[in-house]
């Protein structure tokens, strides 16, 4: 339509064909998140494999896309503040370039994804330091060139050869957003906080395609609210019965 629109104003067309199509409606399957305790289980799986539990975890908790952990240097990462900033993605051609928005996102890290983080940077840079291949850059560089970003298929690979020992057979990295999304969500935690992690533009977004686990989340606030005002009407009894 962009296109044809474009050519009305160049005069190459006197109408625009496409202006009074109507796209079909979409149909959106509901979203299915992992089992937690089979991500549990597979991290907890994952001690001897620093690099892969590093970027399996930053998936879960973060939300990031693969192409944008994939694309993560070493500089957008505070690691004595814990917080990340995601300014990039890996492209399809193999290419790094901004994000699926073009906005930069910063989101706080859990102390674990930190130390999981530290222990992996130990390690490259015993590794780097072996290959004499310089202070890497990349947090997740390739393994046979330590100077390049490593392609997000072959994390999806690694990804795929263990899933199947925990229940995850259908599960892609990707889905690892649905995990941290629907985990957040019933938490309570507000619908913004939650797009920014995703990196979608506008919470629209968010709330469309999660809005079969809203229900769940608003359950939870009422009786964590419940609970409070229940609590504090035992306290006030216990303070009238001094």
């Amino acid at each position: 339509r962009s296109m044809f629109t474009q050519a009305v104003r160049w005069g190459l067309l006197t109408v625009n064909p496409a202006a009074n199509a109507r796209p079909p409606r979409e149909q959106h399957s509901p979203i299915v998140p992992p089992d937690p305790a089979a991500v549990r289980a597979l991290l907890a799986s994952l001690d001897e494999d620093l690099a892969l539990a590093a970027f399996v975890r930053m998936a879960a908790t973060t939300g990031c896309r693969r192409s944008e952990l994939c694309a993560l240097q070493w500089d957008d990462l505070d690691l004595d503040r814990g917080v990340l900033t995601v300014t990039r993605a890996v492209d399809g051609a193999g290419g790094v370039k901004l994000t699926k928005t073009g906005q930069a996102k910063t989101m706080a890290l859990d102390p674990a994804t930190v130390a999981a983080l530290v222990r992996w940077r130990a390690q490259l840079l015993e590794l780097a330091m072996a290959v004499k291949a310089g202070t890497p850059v990349w947090v997740f560089p390739a393994s046979r060139d330590l100077s390049r970003w490593v392609n997000p298929s072959t994390m999806s690979h690694r990804w795929a050869r263990l899933r199947a020992e925990y229940d995850l057979d259908e599960v892609k990295l990707h889905h690892l957003r649905h995990f941290m999304a629907s985990q957040m969500l019933a938490a309570g935690v507000d619908v913004r906080t939650v797009a920014n992690r995703l990196g979608h533009a506008n919470p629209t977004t968010t709330l469309r395609v999660y809005a079969h686990l809203i229900p769940e989340a608003d359950r939870a606030a009422a009786d964590d609210l419940g609970a409070l005002l229940d609590g504090a009407a035992s306290s006030a009894a216990l303070r009238d019965s001094r």
